[in-house]
């Protein structure tokens, strides 16, 4: 049986270990993932992950339940990511192409392995999109589209009013639209 976020987040707060394990392994690619947008580096990435994993079982006793657990997790992960960025900025300067590490996704039944094939497809050619944006947008419509995260949780996470996430979507996809390269559906 597969326990809860909110189940795992109250025995992290009660100590348990193992449920931290649990934690790490369900999150430690979308993790990595927003810590790679923000960094645009594997390595840095890599430790500014480590670091939001290990913030996490030092302030899961912050956690009061009035967000989801998913929403305070990225929060945590975007912001201890932008604080490594201002550590790397005063040594050097930013790379200027960001990885994208597209993890391997199970395609299910055969029914459903043409669709989910499709749909890969697509998130791909979405993220090599991103790159023509600025860094915050890209993330905007990362957090959306391929986290699917709401606005409410997008504005919280980074530190935005809700209309301002809102008006930085629209924008974003206006631009997206003008990037876009022929095979892409215009529903993006």
């Amino acid at each position: 049986m597969s326990l809860t976020d909110e189940q795992l987040i109250n025995r992290i707060q009660a100590g348990n270990r193992s449920a931290l394990g649990m934690v790490i392994d369900r999150y430690q690619g979308l993790v990595f993932t927003i810590c790679l947008k923000v960094l645009g580096s594997r390595e840095e990435a890599e430790e500014a992950a480590q670091d939001v994993f290990l913030k996490l079982h030092q302030r899961a006793r912050s956690f009061r339940g009035e967000s989801r657990f998913t929403t305070w997790l990225y929060t945590l992960a975007y912001r201890t990511a932008i604080d490594h960025q201002r550590q790397t900025r005063k040594h050097r300067r930013m790379q200027s192409e960001l990885e994208v590490d597209v993890a391997a996704k199970d395609l299910g039944t055969p029914a459903k392995a043409e669709e989910n094939l499709i749909q890969a497809e697509q998130r791909t050619q979405l993220k090599h999109l991103l790159n023509g944006l600025r860094q915050q947008d890209a993330m905007i419509v990362e957090l959306f589209y391929l986290q699917e995260q709401s606005v409410k949780e997008i504005a919280a996470i980074l530190n935005m009013s809700v209309s301002n996430v809102k008006t930085k979507l629209f924008r974003a996809r206006e631009k997206l639209r003008k990037l876009k390269q022929p095979g892409i559906r215009s529903d993006v």
